[in-house]
């Protein structure tokens, strides 16, 4: 039994991690869903707001995947991210879900380094 923290980006491919992350996880295991982006190194980190339109956008995307989870039986719980700068925000969500490993599904494209948009 294992929390994953599972990092995912938008993109029809970054839904492929699930079965993994549930895989990894193991009888009794739990999944914390995280939106992650790319960082980029042409703009500076920024601070994270939960209450923008962007957020709730990206809540409606997490909460839906979490739905399809939980009707396959799997224990999930989305992770809003706390008001703090982009770089910190994989941390606290590790921190908080008390995360024993990440599965990151992304699109492949950027940097591998991620965090909430």
């Amino acid at each position: 039994m294992r929390r994953v923290l599972v990092l995912v980006d938008g993109s029809s491919s970054s839904l492929d991690i699930l079965d993994d992350a549930i895989r990894v996880g193991g009888d009794g295991g739990q999944l914390f869903l995280l939106h992650a982006r790319a960082m980029s190194a042409k703009k500076p980190l920024e601070s994270y707001d939960p209450d923008s339109p962007r957020a709730h956008v990206h809540r409606e995307y997490l909460d839906a995947i979490a739905e399809g989870l939980r009707a396959r039986r799997v224990q999930v719980e989305v992770i809003q991210p706390g008001s703090s700068t982009e770089g910190d925000v994989i941390g606290d969500a590790v921190r908080r879900a008390g995360a024993d490993m990440i599965a990151c599904g992304l699109h492949g494209h950027g940097a591998i380094a991620v965090v909430p948009r």
